[in-house]
C-alpha cells in the first residue's frame, strides 16, 4: 500500500500562473497526475477564485481544503509576502477523504462547528483523523472532532479514513 505527497509553491503574481505553477510542482513531487485530495494555502494578494479556480483545474477537481492567511509555509521555505502560494497533493490506496462544509461561522462560530460534525459523523469509524485547515485532530472514539482556529479561515472540515488490506 502507498501513499504519495507533493507539496509546491509559488511566488508568481498572476494568481491563474501561480496555481497552475504551485499544483503542478506538487503533482511533479509527488510523482502522480491525479491527486486524491488538495490542500491550498495562499496569501491575501491573489484575486482567490481565479487562484482556486487555476488550482482545481491543474488538479482535476480533486477535493480541495485550505485557506488564505498572512503567510505561507512550504517545506523549509516561509512567505509572508502578498503574493504566496503553497499547493500539497495527496494520492493513496491506503486512505480515503471525505469532506463537510458550514457556512455562518462569523455569526455563531459553535453551531458551524457542530453542523460539521455532526455532517461528517455518519462518515466517521474507530481509526479516523479529523483534518482541518489548522491541522490534525486525532480521534479515537466515534466523535467528530472539528477545530476551527480563525475566523478567516474555511470552516471545511475532513476525514481522513485508513482503508483495510482486502
Amino acid at each position: 500500500m502507498t501513499t504519495k505527497a507533493g507539496v509546491g509553491m509559488s511566488f508568481h503574481h498572476s494568481p491563474t500562473i501561480a496555481g497552475h505553477e504551485a499544483a503542478e510542482n506538487a503533482l511533479e513531487i509527488a510523482g502522480i497526475s491525479e491527486p486524491d485530495f488538495v490542500f491550498m494555502f495562499a496569501t491575501v494578494g491573489y484575486d482567490q477564485q481565479s487562484l482556486l479556480h487555476a488550482v482545481r483545474e491543474a488538479t482535476g477537481g480533486a477535493p480541495l481544503t485550505g485557506c488564505s492567511g498572512e503567510g505561507t509555509i512550504g517545506g523549509e521555505e516561509a512567505d509572508e509576502s502578498n503574493n504566496s502560494v503553497v499547493v500539497m497533493v495527496i494520492s493513496s490506496d491506503e486512505l480515503r477523504w471525505t469532506s463537510g462544509l458550514a457556512k455562518g461561522l462569523s455569526a455563531n462560530s459553535r453551531a458551524v462547528g457542530q453542523e460539521v460534525a455532526q455532517s461528517l459523523s455518519s462518515e466517521l469509524g474507530a481509526d479516523d483523523v479529523g483534518l482541518t485547515s489548522a491541522g490534525f485532530i486525532p480521534d479515537s472514539s466515534r466523535r467528530a472532532k472539528v477545530g476551527i482556529p480563525d475566523k478567516r479561515c474555511a470552516t471545511e472540515s475532513v476525514v481522513v479514513r485508513k482503508e483495510e488490506p482486502m
